[in-house]
Protein backbone atom coordinates (compact mmCIF):
# COMPACT_ATOMS: atom_id res chain seq x y z
CA UNK A 1 0.00 0.00 0.00
CA UNK A 2 1.55 3.29 -1.11
CA UNK A 3 1.24 6.06 1.51
CA UNK A 4 2.12 9.65 0.61
CA UNK A 5 4.53 10.59 3.36
CA UNK A 6 5.16 14.22 2.36
CA UNK A 7 1.49 15.18 2.79
CA UNK A 8 1.69 14.72 6.55
CA UNK A 9 4.18 17.54 6.92
CA UNK A 10 1.96 19.85 4.90
CA UNK A 11 -1.08 18.88 6.97
CA UNK A 12 0.74 19.44 10.24
CA UNK A 13 1.92 22.87 9.14
CA UNK A 14 -1.61 24.32 9.15
CA UNK A 15 -3.28 22.43 11.97
CA UNK A 16 -2.26 20.08 14.75
CA UNK A 17 -2.67 16.53 13.51
CA UNK A 18 -1.53 13.00 14.12
CA UNK A 19 1.91 12.22 12.82
CA UNK A 20 2.38 9.64 10.11
CA UNK A 21 3.77 7.27 12.76
CA UNK A 22 0.61 7.53 14.86
CA UNK A 23 -1.62 7.15 11.81
CA UNK A 24 0.18 4.08 10.52
CA UNK A 25 0.36 2.49 13.97
CA UNK A 26 -3.41 2.69 14.25
CA UNK A 27 -3.97 1.52 10.70
CA UNK A 28 -1.66 -1.47 11.09
CA UNK A 29 -3.23 -2.45 14.42
CA UNK A 30 -6.65 -2.09 12.83
CA UNK A 31 -5.58 -4.30 9.90
CA UNK A 32 -3.77 -6.89 12.05
CA UNK A 33 -0.38 -5.93 10.59
CA UNK A 34 -1.12 -7.73 7.33
CA UNK A 35 -0.66 -4.76 4.98
CA UNK A 36 2.72 -3.91 3.45
CA UNK A 37 3.31 -0.15 3.62
CA UNK A 38 5.44 1.72 1.09
CA UNK A 39 6.22 5.35 1.90
CA UNK A 40 6.06 7.49 -1.23
CA UNK A 41 6.00 11.15 -2.27
CA UNK A 42 3.33 12.97 -4.23
CA UNK A 43 5.66 13.30 -7.22
CA UNK A 44 5.55 9.52 -7.62
CA UNK A 45 1.89 9.47 -8.62
CA UNK A 46 2.13 10.75 -12.16
CA UNK A 47 4.84 8.27 -13.11
CA UNK A 48 2.97 5.19 -11.86
CA UNK A 49 -0.30 3.35 -12.41
CA UNK A 50 -0.34 2.03 -8.83
CA UNK A 51 -2.76 3.51 -6.32
CA UNK A 52 -1.57 6.01 -3.72
CA UNK A 53 -3.25 6.90 -0.43
CA UNK A 54 -3.36 9.64 2.13
CA UNK A 55 -4.86 8.38 5.40
CA UNK A 56 -6.10 11.16 7.66
CA UNK A 57 -6.48 9.67 11.14
CA UNK A 58 -9.21 11.94 12.55
CA UNK A 59 -10.19 10.04 15.70
CA UNK A 60 -9.78 12.21 18.84
CA UNK A 61 -10.19 15.41 16.80
CA UNK A 62 -13.45 17.34 16.53
CA UNK A 63 -15.15 17.01 13.18
CA UNK A 64 -15.35 20.81 13.00
CA UNK A 65 -11.56 21.08 13.20
CA UNK A 66 -11.23 18.58 10.34
CA UNK A 67 -13.70 20.60 8.28
CA UNK A 68 -11.57 23.67 8.97
CA UNK A 69 -8.46 21.91 7.70
CA UNK A 70 -10.11 21.06 4.40
CA UNK A 71 -11.73 24.48 4.08
CA UNK A 72 -8.60 26.55 4.72
CA UNK A 73 -6.75 27.86 1.70
CA UNK A 74 -3.35 26.24 2.16
CA UNK A 75 -0.59 24.40 0.35
CA UNK A 76 -1.92 21.18 1.85
CA UNK A 77 -5.45 21.69 0.52
CA UNK A 78 -4.21 22.73 -2.91
CA UNK A 79 -2.13 19.57 -3.09
CA UNK A 80 -5.08 17.40 -2.04
CA UNK A 81 -7.26 18.96 -4.74
CA UNK A 82 -4.58 18.38 -7.33
CA UNK A 83 -4.20 14.75 -6.29
CA UNK A 84 -7.94 14.10 -6.41
CA UNK A 85 -7.78 14.81 -10.13
CA UNK A 86 -5.50 11.80 -10.51
CA UNK A 87 -7.21 8.46 -11.16
CA UNK A 88 -4.85 6.59 -8.84
CA UNK A 89 -5.19 8.73 -5.67
CA UNK A 90 -7.46 7.93 -2.71
CA UNK A 91 -8.21 10.09 0.33
CA UNK A 92 -9.04 8.04 3.43
CA UNK A 93 -10.69 9.52 6.53
CA UNK A 94 -10.07 7.01 9.33
CA UNK A 95 -12.25 7.63 12.37
CA UNK A 96 -12.37 4.06 13.61
CA UNK A 97 -12.78 4.97 17.30
CA UNK A 98 -15.77 7.26 16.87
CA UNK A 99 -18.85 8.27 14.93
CA UNK A 100 -20.05 11.76 14.05
CA UNK A 101 -23.34 13.57 13.32
CA UNK A 102 -24.30 12.96 9.70
CA UNK A 103 -24.76 16.65 8.97
CA UNK A 104 -21.14 17.27 9.90
CA UNK A 105 -19.90 14.29 7.90
CA UNK A 106 -21.86 15.48 4.88
CA UNK A 107 -20.47 18.99 5.35
CA UNK A 108 -16.94 17.57 5.21
CA UNK A 109 -17.63 15.36 2.21
CA UNK A 110 -19.39 18.14 0.32
CA UNK A 111 -16.09 20.00 0.25
CA UNK A 112 -15.06 17.41 -2.36
CA UNK A 113 -18.27 17.41 -4.34
CA UNK A 114 -16.61 16.61 -7.65
CA UNK A 115 -14.34 13.88 -6.30
CA UNK A 116 -16.33 12.02 -3.63
CA UNK A 117 -15.90 8.77 -5.53
CA UNK A 118 -12.20 8.85 -4.56
CA UNK A 119 -12.84 9.25 -0.84
CA UNK A 120 -13.10 6.49 1.77
CA UNK A 121 -14.64 6.96 5.22
CA UNK A 122 -14.01 4.49 8.05
CA UNK A 123 -15.73 4.92 11.40
CA UNK A 124 -17.52 3.07 14.18
CA UNK A 125 -21.12 3.85 13.21
CA UNK A 126 -23.29 0.76 12.85
CA UNK A 127 -25.78 2.93 10.95
CA UNK A 128 -23.18 4.16 8.48
CA UNK A 129 -24.84 2.40 5.54
CA UNK A 130 -27.54 5.08 5.62
CA UNK A 131 -24.92 7.61 4.56
CA UNK A 132 -24.13 5.73 1.36
CA UNK A 133 -27.38 6.75 -0.30
CA UNK A 134 -26.52 10.43 0.10
CA UNK A 135 -22.91 10.43 -1.09
CA UNK A 136 -20.60 8.68 -3.52
CA UNK A 137 -18.11 8.02 -0.74
CA UNK A 138 -17.04 4.46 0.04
CA UNK A 139 -17.79 3.77 3.71
CA UNK A 140 -16.70 1.04 6.10
CA UNK A 141 -17.96 0.28 9.58
CA UNK A 142 -15.54 -1.18 12.07
CA UNK A 143 -15.41 -1.75 15.81
CA UNK A 144 -11.83 -1.31 16.83
CA UNK A 145 -12.27 -0.67 20.56
CA UNK A 146 -14.83 -3.45 20.98
CA UNK A 147 -12.56 -6.07 19.46
CA UNK A 148 -9.43 -5.11 21.36
CA UNK A 149 -11.28 -4.75 24.66
CA UNK A 150 -12.86 -8.17 24.14
CA UNK A 151 -9.47 -9.77 23.70
CA UNK A 152 -8.27 -8.14 26.90
CA UNK A 153 -11.31 -9.03 28.99
CA UNK A 154 -11.98 -12.55 27.78
CA UNK A 155 -8.70 -13.97 26.58
CA UNK A 156 -5.99 -12.42 28.74
CA UNK A 157 -7.63 -11.91 32.12
CA UNK A 158 -10.60 -14.28 31.84
CA UNK A 159 -12.75 -11.86 33.81
CA UNK A 160 -15.95 -13.73 32.99
CA UNK A 161 -15.27 -16.61 35.35
CA UNK A 162 -13.75 -14.27 37.92
CA UNK A 163 -16.81 -12.08 38.39
CA UNK A 164 -19.62 -14.65 38.43
CA UNK A 165 -21.46 -14.19 41.70
CA UNK A 166 -24.69 -15.90 42.76
CA UNK A 167 -24.74 -14.34 46.21
CA UNK A 168 -26.43 -11.13 47.32
CA UNK A 169 -24.58 -8.15 45.83
CA UNK A 170 -23.77 -4.74 47.28
CA UNK A 171 -25.79 -2.55 44.91
CA UNK A 172 -28.59 -2.98 42.40
CA UNK A 173 -27.02 -0.77 39.72
CA UNK A 174 -23.59 0.06 38.33
CA UNK A 175 -23.16 3.23 36.25
CA UNK A 176 -19.60 4.08 35.16
CA UNK A 177 -19.02 7.52 33.60
CA UNK A 178 -15.91 9.29 32.38
CA UNK A 179 -16.74 12.53 30.55
CA UNK A 180 -19.53 14.71 31.92
CA UNK A 181 -21.84 14.51 28.92
CA UNK A 182 -25.38 15.76 29.34
CA UNK A 183 -27.17 12.42 29.04
CA UNK A 184 -24.83 10.91 31.65
CA UNK A 185 -25.36 13.76 34.07
CA UNK A 186 -29.14 13.65 33.65
CA UNK A 187 -29.08 9.88 34.21
CA UNK A 188 -27.41 10.36 37.60
CA UNK A 189 -29.83 13.17 38.52
CA UNK A 190 -32.86 11.06 37.59
CA UNK A 191 -31.56 8.03 39.47
CA UNK A 192 -31.39 10.27 42.54
CA UNK A 193 -34.82 11.76 41.86
CA UNK A 194 -36.35 8.29 41.63
CA UNK A 195 -34.65 7.19 44.85
CA UNK A 196 -32.23 4.81 43.11
CA UNK A 197 -28.86 6.52 43.47
CA UNK A 198 -28.15 5.18 46.96
CA UNK A 199 -28.51 1.73 45.44
CA UNK A 200 -26.13 2.61 42.57
CA UNK A 201 -22.37 2.20 42.44
CA UNK A 202 -21.38 5.01 40.07
CA UNK A 203 -18.53 7.18 38.88
CA UNK A 204 -18.37 10.62 37.27
CA UNK A 205 -14.82 11.69 36.52
CA UNK A 206 -15.18 15.13 34.91
CA UNK A 207 -17.49 18.03 35.76
CA UNK A 208 -20.78 18.06 33.83
CA UNK A 209 -21.69 20.72 31.31
CA UNK A 210 -23.12 23.84 32.97
CA UNK A 211 -25.55 24.62 30.15
CA UNK A 212 -28.15 22.20 28.82
CA UNK A 213 -30.53 22.57 25.93
CA UNK A 214 -31.18 19.06 24.63
CA UNK A 215 -33.67 17.74 27.20
CA UNK A 216 -37.12 19.10 28.09
CA UNK A 217 -36.43 19.23 31.80
CA UNK A 218 -40.04 19.88 32.76
CA UNK A 219 -40.97 16.44 31.40
CA UNK A 220 -38.84 14.87 34.13
CA UNK A 221 -40.75 16.48 37.01
CA UNK A 222 -42.89 14.27 39.23
CA UNK A 223 -45.95 15.41 41.17
CA UNK A 224 -43.98 16.19 44.30
CA UNK A 225 -40.44 16.46 42.94
CA UNK A 226 -38.73 19.07 40.82
CA UNK A 227 -35.89 17.88 38.58
CA UNK A 228 -34.09 21.22 38.89
CA UNK A 229 -33.41 20.55 42.59
CA UNK A 230 -31.49 17.36 41.78
CA UNK A 231 -29.68 18.97 38.87
CA UNK A 232 -28.44 21.84 41.03
CA UNK A 233 -27.43 19.46 43.81
CA UNK A 234 -25.30 17.27 41.52
CA UNK A 235 -23.67 20.19 39.75
CA UNK A 236 -22.17 21.09 43.12
CA UNK A 237 -21.28 17.50 43.99
CA UNK A 238 -19.52 16.81 40.70
CA UNK A 239 -16.96 19.57 40.90
CA UNK A 240 -14.60 16.82 42.05
CA UNK A 241 -14.21 13.37 40.42
CA UNK A 242 -16.46 10.63 41.80
CA UNK A 243 -15.05 7.09 41.66
CA UNK A 244 -16.88 3.78 41.83
CA UNK A 245 -16.81 1.89 45.14
CA UNK A 246 -13.93 -0.38 44.14
CA UNK A 247 -11.98 2.11 42.03
CA UNK A 248 -11.84 4.21 45.18
CA UNK A 249 -9.57 1.61 46.78
CA UNK A 250 -7.50 0.87 43.69
CA UNK A 251 -3.83 1.82 43.54
CA UNK A 252 -4.44 3.04 39.96
CA UNK A 253 -6.36 6.02 41.30
CA UNK A 254 -4.07 7.59 43.88
CA UNK A 255 -3.93 10.91 42.00
CA UNK A 256 -7.62 11.33 41.19
CA UNK A 257 -7.43 15.04 40.37
CA UNK A 258 -4.90 14.42 37.58
CA UNK A 259 -6.27 11.20 36.10
CA UNK A 260 -6.46 12.53 32.56
CA UNK A 261 -2.92 13.89 32.67
CA UNK A 262 -1.58 10.47 33.69
CA UNK A 263 -2.73 8.83 30.45
CA UNK A 264 -4.91 6.29 32.28
CA UNK A 265 -6.52 3.80 29.88
CA UNK A 266 -10.20 4.32 30.66
CA UNK A 267 -11.36 2.27 27.66
CA UNK A 268 -9.48 -0.91 28.41
CA UNK A 269 -9.41 -1.15 32.19
CA UNK A 270 -12.13 -2.11 34.64
CA UNK A 271 -12.33 -3.19 38.22
CA UNK A 272 -14.21 -6.50 38.03
CA UNK A 273 -15.28 -6.18 41.67
CA UNK A 274 -17.61 -3.33 40.63
CA UNK A 275 -19.36 -5.73 38.25
CA UNK A 276 -19.25 -8.68 40.63
CA UNK A 277 -21.13 -6.69 43.26
CA UNK A 278 -23.90 -5.15 41.14
CA UNK A 279 -26.89 -6.67 39.36
CA UNK A 280 -27.61 -4.28 36.49
CA UNK A 281 -25.16 -2.20 34.46
CA UNK A 282 -26.58 1.13 33.24
CA UNK A 283 -24.31 1.80 30.26
CA UNK A 284 -24.16 5.48 29.31
CA UNK A 285 -22.76 5.22 25.79
CA UNK A 286 -20.78 7.91 23.98
CA UNK A 287 -23.58 8.77 21.56
CA UNK A 288 -27.12 9.63 22.63
CA UNK A 289 -28.29 12.54 20.50
CA UNK A 290 -28.12 11.66 16.81
CA UNK A 291 -28.97 8.83 14.45
CA UNK A 292 -25.56 7.19 14.55
CA UNK A 293 -25.20 3.95 16.49
CA UNK A 294 -21.88 3.97 18.32
CA UNK A 295 -21.23 0.59 19.93
CA UNK A 296 -18.03 1.00 21.93
CA UNK A 297 -16.24 -1.07 24.53
CA UNK A 298 -18.75 0.31 27.07
CA UNK A 299 -21.48 -1.84 25.51
CA UNK A 300 -19.20 -4.86 25.53
CA UNK A 301 -18.30 -4.97 29.21
CA UNK A 302 -21.65 -6.14 30.65
CA UNK A 303 -21.53 -9.20 28.38
CA UNK A 304 -17.96 -10.07 29.34
CA UNK A 305 -18.16 -9.42 33.04
CA UNK A 306 -21.21 -10.53 33.08
CA UNK A 307 -24.11 -8.37 34.28
CA UNK A 308 -27.61 -7.48 33.09
CA UNK A 309 -27.51 -4.42 30.79
CA UNK A 310 -29.59 -1.29 30.18
CA UNK A 311 -28.34 1.22 27.60
CA UNK A 312 -28.52 5.00 27.70
CA UNK A 313 -27.78 5.43 24.00
CA UNK A 314 -29.20 6.50 20.65
CA UNK A 315 -32.28 4.69 19.27
CA UNK A 316 -31.84 1.14 17.94
CA UNK A 317 -28.64 0.58 19.90
CA UNK A 318 -30.11 -2.51 21.59
CA UNK A 319 -31.54 -3.74 18.28
CA UNK A 320 -28.08 -3.54 16.71
CA UNK A 321 -26.49 -5.50 19.55
CA UNK A 322 -29.16 -8.13 19.14
CA UNK A 323 -29.18 -8.35 15.33
CA UNK A 324 -25.58 -7.60 14.32
CA UNK A 325 -23.68 -9.06 17.27
CA UNK A 326 -25.96 -12.00 18.04
CA UNK A 327 -26.27 -11.08 21.71
CA UNK A 328 -29.01 -12.06 24.13
CA UNK A 329 -30.41 -8.85 25.65
CA UNK A 330 -32.59 -10.76 28.14
CA UNK A 331 -35.77 -9.31 26.68
CA UNK A 332 -37.92 -11.70 28.71
CA UNK A 333 -36.70 -9.97 31.88
CA UNK A 334 -35.72 -6.43 30.84
CA UNK A 335 -38.08 -4.21 28.85
CA UNK A 336 -35.95 -2.53 26.19
CA UNK A 337 -38.86 -0.72 24.54
CA UNK A 338 -37.03 2.54 25.24
CA UNK A 339 -34.69 1.57 22.39
CA UNK A 340 -37.46 2.30 19.87
CA UNK A 341 -38.24 5.78 21.22
CA UNK A 342 -36.87 8.56 18.99
CA UNK A 343 -37.66 11.41 21.36
CA UNK A 344 -34.54 11.88 23.49
CA UNK A 345 -36.36 13.14 26.58
CA UNK A 346 -39.01 10.40 26.52
CA UNK A 347 -36.36 7.72 25.93
CA UNK A 348 -34.33 8.67 29.01
CA UNK A 349 -37.45 8.80 31.16
CA UNK A 350 -38.45 5.33 29.92
CA UNK A 351 -34.97 4.03 30.81
CA UNK A 352 -35.15 5.34 34.37
CA UNK A 353 -38.69 4.03 34.83
CA UNK A 354 -37.51 0.58 33.73
CA UNK A 355 -34.68 0.84 36.28
CA UNK A 356 -37.29 1.69 38.92
CA UNK A 357 -39.34 -1.39 38.00
CA UNK A 358 -36.30 -3.65 38.12
CA UNK A 359 -35.16 -2.22 41.45
CA UNK A 360 -38.21 -3.83 43.06
CA UNK A 361 -37.29 -7.31 41.78
CA UNK A 362 -34.11 -8.14 43.69
CA UNK A 363 -35.15 -11.69 44.59
CA UNK A 364 -36.26 -12.35 41.01
CA UNK A 365 -32.95 -10.99 39.70
CA UNK A 366 -30.96 -13.24 42.05
CA UNK A 367 -32.94 -16.24 40.79
CA UNK A 368 -32.45 -15.09 37.20
CA UNK A 369 -28.68 -15.13 37.62
CA UNK A 370 -28.77 -18.58 39.19
CA UNK A 371 -31.04 -20.07 36.51
CA UNK A 372 -29.63 -18.51 33.35
CA UNK A 373 -25.89 -18.90 33.49
CA UNK A 374 -25.98 -20.70 30.14
CA UNK A 375 -27.37 -17.55 28.48
CA UNK A 376 -24.56 -15.42 29.89
CA UNK A 377 -22.08 -18.02 28.65
CA UNK A 378 -23.67 -17.96 25.19
CA UNK A 379 -23.12 -14.20 25.09
CA UNK A 380 -19.51 -14.72 26.03
CA UNK A 381 -19.12 -17.18 23.16
CA UNK A 382 -20.73 -14.75 20.72
CA UNK A 383 -18.19 -12.12 21.69
CA UNK A 384 -15.34 -14.59 21.37
CA UNK A 385 -16.54 -15.33 17.84
CA UNK A 386 -16.46 -11.63 17.09
CA UNK A 387 -12.85 -11.35 18.27
CA UNK A 388 -11.89 -14.00 15.70
CA UNK A 389 -13.21 -11.83 12.91
CA UNK A 390 -10.77 -9.48 11.29
CA UNK A 391 -10.92 -6.06 9.71
CA UNK A 392 -8.36 -7.10 7.10
CA UNK A 393 -11.17 -7.39 4.56
CA UNK A 394 -11.69 -3.65 4.99
CA UNK A 395 -8.02 -3.05 4.31
CA UNK A 396 -8.21 -5.20 1.20
CA UNK A 397 -11.29 -3.34 0.06
CA UNK A 398 -9.50 -0.04 0.51
CA UNK A 399 -6.54 -1.24 -1.52
CA UNK A 400 -8.84 -2.49 -4.27
CA UNK A 401 -11.02 0.63 -4.31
Amino acid sequence: MNILEDLYKLRHSIYESSTIENTLNHFMWFSDNTVDINLKNTNDITSSTEKFYYIDFISFFSIDSIIDVYSTDSVFLKKIKELLKEDNFRLVFMDMHETQPYKQIEKLLNLFDNHQEKIILINNDSNLKNLNSKTNVKTFKTNFLWKNTAKTLLEKFKYFDLVWNEEKRDKMFLCVNKEGKEHRFFTICLLDMYGLLDNTNYSFLTPPKTEWDEFRESDFNNINKSFSFYKKNHVNKMKKPKLTDYELHSSDFKDVENLFETGYDFAGKVNPKDYRNSYINIITESVYWFDGIHITEKSLKPFCLPILPIFVASPNHVKTLRDDYNLDLFDDFINHDYDKELDNTKRLKMIIEECLRLSRLENEIIDFYKNNKDRFLNNKNSILEFTKQTDVHISNSIINF
